[in-house]
């Protein structure tokens, strides 16, 4: 069902258009429409007339490429992203099939709207050429080398590893279509042979004892929850294996090894951010894990949570309680006469009432973990990653205005949502082959709400000593600056979550970023959006890692 042309606010607001005047934008938008689709349905299929393109304004779309017995999933495009713009910029056919997969809202680009626009704003055109670009390197790009791996195991204690066949076991019921073999050296010559006879160019092969010169790495079990993967002949880097559980640490390494580990990158938000917690419960219970994370402000407070092995639940119920209380922790907080609204140590209070926060450090986190922050001074990108945790991950969440800027070696630190909101490419660098992004900034909307009385609601007669005047007036001004940051905040969020193998976008467009009593409305919404992905998710990381849940 079609509706009337995008007004210019939400075209402002996609990556596509992004950097137009508002005047370019009406223009523009006079000749565009905009299309609901149910979810199943095919915007197009392979073969069809490339007459538009479509930018995606809500929801979300699968690209797919048609085979004999099944459709092979290319990518899948979410709220911000664009598709089809190759058939329309050649006049061929279709390549590849379009199909929503939760309910959508299109933005349609028609062939004449197409070039009018460009004709008004040229830079569109290099925009779309950039992505061709970026596709055609892609299909031009040498394969990755064969994933075959030898691995050496062995105990701490001993060079015996009885343990080999339950990991071996942990790869075939994860990754149904890897082959694995497990080999027991009696002396060099044998297990040469044997390596020799292994002819699959993926094959991962666990040997159960020493290989010297023999294997790419070596494997050492520390103890039942702790596994340590050495460097080898490759220059991989020295990788700490943990879980809360013994089961929960072979299924990781097992995903480690097997070259299919699972990040998750949670972005900034302020109070959006609860969405990450009802995202991370449905991901739980779906029997998807998460094997390394990053996160940048809110995204970062979670993130360590989760990292630190917090269960879920736990979570929730902490996020639950911590908004009943969060007006008498801002009023604790208040500092009038300061840089910032708030001192932040009724903050850092708050969260060290969760004893892993309070008393752990980066090195001894069971995931992998990064908080991401700003240098003032340069602009520059600053990862969070050694030393105790509560104190080390404050300058992420460090939102000027709200709270005063943070000092750590030599440095001055703010929030990194201005550099990294998203912050895919840390998951990834933390070893992910598979990153699932978490972006619950939504678009700008006109206000809801009162943002001082949201804020402080019944509790403002306590304040009768304070200049109210004042107050309203700090408040007031600290809202328009968190308008003006959210609208940037969204476009940047959008784009790098879109990096992304696979993303998640709450609707939060009724809640407000300083809104912290309403964590449990926040975390449903998290979760809506997740259920709604899951589907999809369950067949592109078996696509492209060949994973499947595991059952134990």
């Amino acid at each position: 069902m079609s509706s009337a042309a995008p007004d210019v606010p939400t075209l402002r607001e996609l990556p596509l258009f992004a950097g137009l005047a508002d005047a370019e934008l009406a223009a523009i938008g006079a000749n565009l429409t905009v299309e609901d689709h149910a979810p199943g349905t095919h915007v197009f299929r392979r073969g069809d007339q490339g007459d538009a393109l479509y930018v995606v304004l809500a929801g979300q779309v699968a690209i797919e490429n048609r085979a004999v017995r099944r459709s092979e999933l290319v990518a899948l495009c979410g709220a911000g992203g664009w598709f089809g713009e190759l058939a329309l910029l050649t006049g061929a056919p279709r390549t590849a099939d379009a199909r929503t997969t939760v309910p959508t809202t299109l933005l349609r680009v028609s062939r004449a709207a197409w070039t009018e626009a460009s004709i008004r704003a040229p830079q569109l055109f290099a925009r779309l050429c950039e992505r061709l670009g970026q596709q055609l390197r892609a299909t031009t790009e040498l394969p990755r080398p064969a994933r075959r791996t030898v691995l050496a195991c062995q105990d701490a204690a001993s060079a015996a590893a009885p343990w080999v066949g339950e990991l071996a076991g942990s790869v075939r019921r994860q990754f149904p279509a890897r082959e694995v073999h497990v080999l027991e050296p009696h002396d060099r010559a044998g297990l040469e042979r044997a390596l020799g006879a292994i002819g699959a160019p993926d094959a991962l092969i666990l040997v159960a004892g020493e290989a010297e010169g023999l294997a790419d790495r070596r494997l050492e079990r520390r103890s039942a929850r702790e596994w340590v993967i050495e460097p080898g002949r490759g220059g991989r880097p020295r990788d700490v294996v943990r879980g809360t559980s013994s089961a929960a640490a072979l299924a990781r390494l097992a995903r480690a090894v097997a070259g299919g580990q699972i990040g998750l990158a949670l972005g900034a938000g302020g109070a959006y951010g609860f969405a990450h917690l009802g995202v991370a419960r449905v991901l739980d219970a779906a029997g998807v894990p998460i094997d390394c994370v990053a996160g940048t402000s809110m995204g970062a407070i979670l993130g360590s949570a989760l990292a630190a092995g917090i269960p879920v639940s736990r979570l929730v119920a902490f996020a639950e309680s911590a908004a009943t209380r969060y007006r008498a922790v801002v009023l604790r907080d208040l500092d009038l006469r300061g840089p910032a609204l708030l001192k932040g140590t009724a903050v850092l209070r708050l969260l060290a009432e969760l004893p892993e926060l309070e008393s752990g450090t980066f090195e001894e986190l069971v995931l992998p973990f990064v908080a991401v922050a700003m240098d003032l001074e340069t602009g520059d990108e600053v990862v969070l990653d050694r030393g105790p945790l509560l104190p080390g991950i404050a300058p992420s969440f460090a939102m000027p205005g709200i709270f005063p800027h943070c000092v750590a070696n030599g440095r001055t630190l703010i929030d990194g949502a201005m550099v990294s909101p998203v912050p895919v490419d840390w998951v990834r660098r933390l070893g992910a082959d598979f990153v699932i992004a978490a972006q619950p900034i939504p678009p700008l909307q006109a206000h809801a709400i009162e943002p001082v009385s949201s804020l402080l609601g019944r509790t403002r007669q306590l304040l009768t000593p304070w200049p109210l005047s004042r107050l309203d007036r700090v408040l007031e001004a600290l809202d328009a600056s968190l308008r003006s940051f959210q609208a940037l905040w969204f476009r940047l969020a959008t784009a790098a979550a879109l990096t992304a193998d696979a993303a998640v976008q709450p609707d939060l467009e009724r809640f407000w970023f300083l809104g912290f009593g309403s964590a449990g409305p926040i975390i449903e919404a998290g979760e809506r959006a997740a259920e709604a992905v899951l589907p999809e998710l369950y067949r592109t990381l078996e696509d492209r890692l060949g994973w499947r849940p595991e059952r134990l």
